[in-house]
């Protein structure tokens, strides 16, 4: 079934483009037709330019020999591309109706139980699912909240308010006797820098002094 099925296939691809081609040859036939009837008109008008009538008249007689076949290759070609598009729209037509066949077969085989090769989706099957889901929902929600009335103890947890603050308030006198002796610290490095800034003079003054006395 399944040959016989790829060959008719085939044979519509194959006659659609026999067809195809058979249009792309009538129009070029139309074509040439035409360029032969305008030059036999064109002609035509030349030789009756030179009182040449009767060669005139047999011009004008292939003209319209050349668009007598004209018509009969439109008509032609007017049935072709008719026979093509209803060919066009019926392998259209055939290749919807093998969609919805393969949708069915689709769906048939969700429906199906998995022992006979389906997926087993079915009314049954969403309630099931669905109640498995609730139940395995309201034993995880059981769990965290048993989890959170036990309670987790922490380093943080271990001290309480009152020992964190008296830490809080020793750490605090620290800090500021720290500032206060560096405070000190540094009124003496400058007393002292201005001792030495005083004293400095002195000394230079009398070994000038001294000088001047030994000369």
């Amino acid at each position: 079934a399944t040959g016989t099925a790829a060959n008719a296939v085939d044979e519509v691809h194959l006659a659609i483009f026999r067809l195809q081609v058979t249009v792309t040859t009538l129009e070029r036939r139309i074509e040439h037709l035409s360029e032969q009837a305008d030059a036999a008109q064109s002609r035509a008008l030349v030789v009756q330019k030179r009182r040449q009538s009767t060669l005139a008249i047999n011009y004008l007689k292939l003209r319209n020999m050349r668009r007598i076949e004209i018509d009969r290759t439109s008509d032609t070609l007017l049935n072709v591309e008719q026979s093509l598009q209803t060919l066009q729209r019926t392998r259209a037509d055939a290749e919807v109706v093998r969609a919805y066949k393969l949708a069915g077969e689709a769906m048939k085989t969700v429906r199906k139980s998995e022992e006979e090769g389906g997926w087993g989706i079915n009314a049954d099957a969403v309630r099931d699912a669905s109640d498995e889901l609730a139940e395995l929902t309201e034993e995880v929600n059981e769990t965290s909240a048993a989890l959170e009335s036990m309670g987790v103890d922490n380093d943080a947890g271990a001290f309480s308010d009152e020992e964190l603050m008296q830490e809080l308030e020793s750490l605090e006198e620290v800090d500021d006797l720290t500032d206060a002796l560096g405070r000190v610290g540094l009124e003496e490095n400058g007393d002292a820098e201005e001792a030495e800034q005083v004293t400095t003079p002195k000394v230079a003054n009398l070994d000038a002094e001294s000088g001047k006395e030994d000369d």
